[in-house]
């Protein structure tokens, strides 16, 4: 199957900032980076590192150079991407770095999260171009999303298919999800306090933030803690 994406193509500058600017705030940069983007292009770079055959059509300026060799350097097709007399669009972009990023499926430390939805959207329609399940297209999805949200850029932090492969292939081999590791840290946690245990404590253990703390229910502890507990006088959780 091939795909033609009719989007547009950015060049992308992105400022690394304390906290993202209030209206009326001046504020020095930590550093500026330089990057091709666009949702056009973005996607198009997620549906081709996802080893789809994909053509771009669009329009770029004479300074849009660096998104050209994006897309060659991608495999993607531009017999349909005019280059015109106008400047390339250009997009300015914060990134707050106390950012965090956490999904469903993978919990990582967020970077820099510009073009994780168009990874995600490039993954998930080649892999169902592909002839994969709506339910592995969507893991294939986030794990390439996770992936892209873990460095710098757009376009240029996208993995190719092996990449997201790989990281799938580890996640199997050491327990298959983030979940699974949560549910074990929870029962190492148990055993090394088990009747001095908190709410509070089991919080920052998993590095839960305060909203996620309040969340958190004692039906959520294993079954086994509590039987433990009506046996071993032990306090019960605050």
């Amino acid at each position: 199957m091939q795909i033609l994406n009719f989007g547009s193509c950015n060049i992308d500058l992105v400022y690394s900032v304390d906290h993202i600017l209030r209206p009326g705030e001046t504020i020095a940069a930590l550093g500026v980076n330089t990057f091709s983007g666009g949702k056009g292009l973005n996607q198009s770079v997620a549906l081709a590192r996802a080893g789809a055959a994909v053509f771009q059509a669009g329009c770029i300026g004479q300074d849009g150079g660096i998104l050209l060799q994006c897309m060659h350097d991608s495999g993607i097709n531009t017999k349909y991407l005019r280059t015109v007399d106008d400047k390339t669009g250009h997009a300015i972009i914060q990134v707050d770095k106390e950012t965090f990023c956490k999904q469903s499926a993978f919990r990582v430390d967020s970077v820099d999260t510009t073009g994780a939805g168009d990874t995600f959207t490039g993954y998930f329609i080649s892999c169902i171009a592909k002839g994969r399940s709506p339910k592995s297209a969507m893991r294939y999805a986030s794990a390439a999303s996770a992936i892209t949200v873990s460095r710098k850029g757009a376009s240029s932090s996208i993995p190719w298919i092996q990449e997201v492969e790989d990281r799938l292939q580890t996640l199997e081999l050491s327990g298959g999800s983030a979940l699974d590791d949560t549910k074990n840290k929870v029962m190492r946690f148990f055993d090394q306090h088990y009747c001095d245990a908190t709410l509070k404590m089991l919080s920052v253990e998993l590095g839960y933030t305060p909203l996620l703390h309040k969340q958190l229910d004692q039906n959520s502890y294993p079954r086994s803690y509590r039987r433990g507990l009506a046996g071993r006088s032990c306090p019960p959780l605050a």
